[in-house]
């Protein structure tokens, strides 16, 4: 810099290493973009070139409207992309930006942990999804106020003001969310709404129950479902009190269980099999003592912000009983009004 002329450099590559109290990802691409615009060569063409490798700690690094604190960063030269390895105590991985505009973000992580213990708070709620580019996104572990939801992948695309998450692969919380599901995410006049239609696979109920805040009073495997519902709010929000719209089930197995209700978690009485047994006074220790064990279930149901309604009775059947449910759910309240036809097996003696 200066008046004098510039004497004779000899290097082969630039090697960055340091510290920065301050980063803004997005601040710094417009400005190579800004210096590109009014320079004689394209200053991205002339940094890829020449850059090696840089190293730094940066003490607040604002990756979008992401902010993350003590993170260090190493950025390489791929052919064609910038490699940027990320690590603090909310994530670790990779990031890469390819120099063609039309080709997606790479986002590989090990490991992302989100703290969401506000729940008043949507953490996206200041952030507009149709201005992010095209990502694709996968993490092997995802935690949430320190609960392991298993691992995430999807495809994030922006289309017509309407961002949608695609070719879904996740395992939360004894549940996985199949490839088939889409969720759109929408902001209008500032307010946001996100709904999701798709299957899902239950490969532990009892882990999803126990999830969501209720005693594990239901053992099941390979459950079907498929859902069709909304929420107010960004995808964060989403909470099972939140929701609109409809569920279904179409197959499973597994069996009901007298769950001991212990700390925070209630007991979802539809299937609180002691009480159905007093009030029918029939004999059914071997079901309370054992559980009773079911091959089929079936049905769907409307929820409504917290009230839980049955568009098609569902229907459990299993070796020794069938049960046909019917009626509502209140999730905010804790109460029920519903019926259950209890159907028996008919023995004869001959």
């Amino acid at each position: 810099f200066g008046q004098g002329p510039l004497a004779s450099v000899d290097y082969d590559r630039i090697r960055m290493t340091g510290s920065l109290d301050y980063l803004d990802v997005q601040r710094w691409l417009q400005v190579i973009d800004e210096l590109g615009e009014v320079a004689e060569v394209a200053l991205n063409d002339e940094i890829a070139a020449h850059l090696e490798s840089a190293e730094l700690s940066i003490e607040k690094l604002l990756f979008y409207d992401l902010e993350l604190p003590s993170t260090g960063v190493r950025v390489v030269r791929n052919p064609g992309a910038w490699v940027t390895s990320l690590d603090n105590a909310m994530l670790k991985g990779e990031v890469i930006v390819a120099d063609a505009d039309d080709v997606p973000v790479e986002i590989m992580l090990e490991q992302l942990q989100l703290d969401n213990s506000d729940d008043a708070s949507d953490s996206l709620g200041d952030v507009n999804p149709s201005e992010i580019d095209d990502i694709n996104f996968s993490t092997d572990s995802l935690i949430i106020n320190g609960e392991d939801y298993g691992s995430w992948a999807f495809n994030f695309r922006v289309e017509d003001q309407v961002a949608r998450f695609e070719d879904i692969d996740a395992t939360p919380a004894g549940l996985r969310v199949l490839p088939s599901s889409i969720v759109e995410w929408r902001v209008t006049e500032g307010i946001h709404s996100t709904s999701y239609i798709g299957d899902i696979e239950v490969d532990d109920l009892a882990l999803v129950m126990s999830k969501f805040g209720f005693a594990s009073s239901v053992e099941g495997q390979e459950l079907k479902i498929d859902a069709n519902v909304s929420w107010s709010g960004s995808p964060a929000m989403i909470d099972v009190e939140r929701i609109v719209g409809q569920v279904g089930i179409n197959e499973g197995k597994g069996r009901f269980v007298q769950a001991e209700t212990g700390g925070a978690l209630k007991l979802l009485g539809i299937f609180d099999f002691t009480s159905i047994a007093r009030r029918l006074r029939l004999d059914f220790s071997d079901v309370v003592e054992k559980g009773f064990e079911f091959s089929e279930i079936s049905g769907v149901t409307a929820f409504n912000e917290g009230q839980v309604g049955t568009v098609e009775p569902i229907v459990i059947e299993g070796s020794t009983a069938k049960f046909t449910l019917g009626g509502e759910l209140d999730l905010k309240a804790e109460t029920l009004n519903n019926e259950m036809i209890v159907t028996l097996p008919v023995t004869r003696t001959l």
